[in-house]
């Protein structure tokens, strides 16, 4: 595949590199698009499997990820994947509670609302 810059300098690509980028491009939308929504919006599971099988599948497609970009980047960080996926379940426990916090206040903003119009 041959791209052409704004100078019109010939710049070839390697067409299994584009087909990474889109690889990469769908595990993301669907980490992000449909996973995610899935399981903060639709299931009703308790606040720990949300956040395990969020983590899980962050993990897994973030290293998926590296993988479709640089072999070698995965193969030097693979070894390091339990770190990687204790490091995720932290961060991801730690942004549900206080995105519980956060909407649990707006929904209090909007519960006293509705009561203080019921009273009027």
């Amino acid at each position: 595949m041959t791209i052409f810059s704004e100078r019109l300098n010939i710049q070839n690509i390697n067409i299994v590199y584009v087909w990474n980028i889109i690889g990469v491009a769908i595990i993301s939308t669907l980490i992000f698009g449909v996973i995610y929504n899935a399981l903060w919006y639709y299931l009703t599971l308790k606040p720990i499997w949300n956040i395990l099988i969020a983590s899980i599948f962050n993990t897994l497609g973030g290293f998926a990820m590296i993988w479709l970009i640089s072999k070698d980047m995965f193969y030097f960080i693979k070894n390091w994947s339990i770190e990687v996926f204790i490091l995720t379940l932290v961060l991801h426990t730690i942004a549900f509670y206080f995105y519980a916090k956060y909407k649990n206040k707006k929904e209090a903003v909007i519960l006293s609302k509705a009561i203080n119009k019921v009273n009027k």
